[in-house]
């Protein structure tokens, strides 16, 4: 009987039935080409064993679904001279790399793509190309792991990317690296695609940079565009020109960014948020690198309007970080103090101090002086604080936020100043207490206006009259909330006998506020025949004779007692005119008493 002979198997791990690629001719001297060699050996066994040694490539290797591919760490090293890519996994799963280097000569080559796989496991692993300071653009096509096409759960551990272009490029999302060292690399890890899905998750990595300039690493983290999830924990940056740059202001960035508990130093900027749309920073640490000048973490696009936290994290560069350093609309927690932001005006809420051992300080940082307010459901905005009245103002004066102008213009008429572009919401009430008709001015301050009418000032002349005013940033338009409150009331023309002319006060009642009205008017005792003619005039000088107001003419037959005329109008009476009735023609024999009644709302 003849037995058949076959490759020796080896247990470089208990349980484990490997074969060696020495079995199948690879010599492992560095000189001789192992390509096909260690091909025949993959092609035989989905576990292979690489002993000690360099094992020189020059083309492509090939695996299959299942394999693991083991070696004795740094000592079993494949030196690929190619230019293309040294392992090529397309829509594979459950293939394991694990104590082996892999050494890259050629300038744009690849050591490992995985393409739709699954499963992958790259432990114990050193990748390195041949990327120095002096050698920048020659090797910086070279990459460590690429990853593309829906490639999930691979898990990289305790592995060692160097002196390659990028260590791991991504398009994918669900990948993760753990306990591994990225050594000058151009770019440690390069999220690519802009097609929302790039993401990882790192945990307890190193990123460092050496070298002088031009310097060996520019960015540790580039995501150069719409993109998933990422997620950094526990990790130490340094040595790179920009520690992380995140998101393009054009094409945006990550859909979240988890960065805590880490340490982060860099020669200009430690973290560039261009953009991402959740971002949290929490509990890092930022150092800076020798040599540097470097500014902890700008962002260049803040108008658009991150929504993001930032917690306790320290500066050795200074005291304490900035309020201003931060976007308007992040939750931040410094030391002693606290801001969350308003979403409804341009404004933040910072409280300082604390409730158990001193003030609790609640500022606006925009206008001090204002206060929160809540409304029934709990949403709080500032608004001005209301004042209390002073006394009375006998001349000119400019009010504040808030005010309550007491005003007595007894002894000669004066004005009011309104505050120019106050907040949103703002109000002022202005009250006239003397019975003097002696004007109350009140005006705008710059170009602010007052009711949308073009006007820039209104007057108060009667005893109580008054002007409730809110100011709207919108339009930049003071608006009179009495605008809006009935204008009701009855005046007696004439108490005896009806006479032709403006009756027994002839001035009329005098309107301080604009109104839109209409007029009737009603009989006292009945006229014999006939009927009376009766107008509607106005002036504004306060004399017995006016101007007719258009179409505000009509006709009361007062053949018995108490008759009125049909309502007419509506008219729009300015502010500071007096209304008059102007008896043009009577009955016969006129009974007595005569009433102007007038209806309608202030403007």
């Amino acid at each position: 009987m003849t037995l058949l002979s076959g490759p020796t198997l080896h247990y470089p791990v208990t349980g484990e039935r490997f074969v060696s690629v020495r079995d199948f001719g690879a010599v492992g001297d560095g000189v001789v080409d192992d390509t096909t060699a260690i091909n025949t050996a993959l092609a035989a066994s989905a576990s292979v064993y690489f002993p000690s040694g360099t094992y020189k490539v020059t083309s492509a290797l090939t695996v299959t679904s299942g394999a693991v591919l083991y070696g004795n760490g740094i000592n079993s090293e494949l030196q690929y001279s190619g230019t293309s890519t040294l392992f090529t996994l397309t829509s594979l799963q459950d293939v394991t790399f694990t104590g082996l280097s892999i050494y890259l000569s050629g300038a744009g080559a690849t050591a490992i793509s995985l393409s739709g796989c699954f499963l992958i496991q790259i432990d114990r692993v050193r990748i390195r190309g041949a990327h120095t300071d002096k050698t920048v653009t020659t090797y910086r096509g070279q990459v460590g792991l690429l990853l593309t096409s829906n490639t999930g759960n691979t898990r990289i551990h305790s592995t060692h990317f160097a002196n390659l272009g990028a260590g791991i490029k991504t398009s994918c999302i669900q990948n993760e690296v753990t306990n591994s060292r990225f050594t000058n690399c151009y770019y440690s890890v390069w999220g690519t695609g802009n097609s929302g899905n790039a993401g990882l998750v790192a945990v307890a990595c190193e990123f460092i940079g050496t070298g002088s300039s031009p310097f060996s690493t520019l960015y540790h983290v580039w995501i150069d565009g719409s993109a998933n999830t990422w997620s950094f924990t526990g990790c130490w940056f340094e040595g790179a020109d920009y520690g992380l740059v995140i998101g393009d202001s054009t094409n945006g960035g990550p859909s979240s960014l988890w960065f805590c508990g880490n340490k982060i130093a860099a020669r200009t900027v430690g973290i560039q948020v261009n953009y991402v749309r959740q971002p949290h920073f929490e509990g890092n640490e930022f150092n800076l690198d020798s040599g540097g000048t470097m500014t902890e973490i700008t962002f260049p696009g803040a108008g658009l309007n991150y929504e993001g936290v930032f917690f306790n994290n320290v500066t050795t560069l200074r005291s304490d970080f900035a309020d201003s350093d931060i976007p308007q609309y992040f939750n931040v927690a410094r030391r002693g103090s606290f801001r969350v932001p308003n979403f409804l005006s341009s404004s933040n809420l910072t409280v300082s101090g604390t409730t158990s051992t001193g003030n609790l300080a609640v500022t606006n940082s925009v206008t001090n002086g204002y206060v929160l307010k809540s409304d029934a459901s709990g949403n709080a905005t500032w608004q001005p604080p209301v004042q209390m009245p002073t006394a009375s103002k006998t001349a000119n004066y400019t009010a504040v936020a808030g005010d309550l102008v007491l005003c007595n213009a007894g002894s000669g008429a004066f004005t009011v100043t309104l505050p120019t572009t106050p907040l949103n919401g703002t109000r002022i009430l202005v009250f006239k207490s003397d019975t003097s008709q002696n004007a109350l001015t009140i005006t705008a301050g710059g170009a602010d206006l007052i009711n949308a009418t073009g006007t820039t000032s209104i007057k108060l002349t009667s005893q109580y009259a008054v002007a409730y005013l809110e100011y709207s940033l919108a339009t930049t338009t003071w608006y009179n909330l009495e605008a809006g409150a009935p204008c009701k009331f009855s005046w007696a023309v004439q108490s005896s006998t009806r006479a032709t002319g403006y009756g027994d006060l002839p001035e009329g009642p005098y309107f301080d506020q604009a109104a839109s009205i209409w007029v009737r008017w009603r009989s006292g005792t009945a006229d014999a025949s006939g009927s009376n003619t009766v107008a509607l005039y106005s002036n504004t000088s306060n004399t017995a004779t006016g101007t007719a107001v258009t179409s505000g003419s009509t006709t009361l037959t007062a053949t018995s007692a108490g008759a009125t005329t049909s309502w007419i109008g509506p008219f729009t009476i300015a502010a500071g005119t007096y209304v008059q009735t102007n008896v043009t023609a009577l009955g016969t024999t006129p009974g007595a008493r005569l009433y102007m009644d007038v209806t309608g709302v202030y403007l």
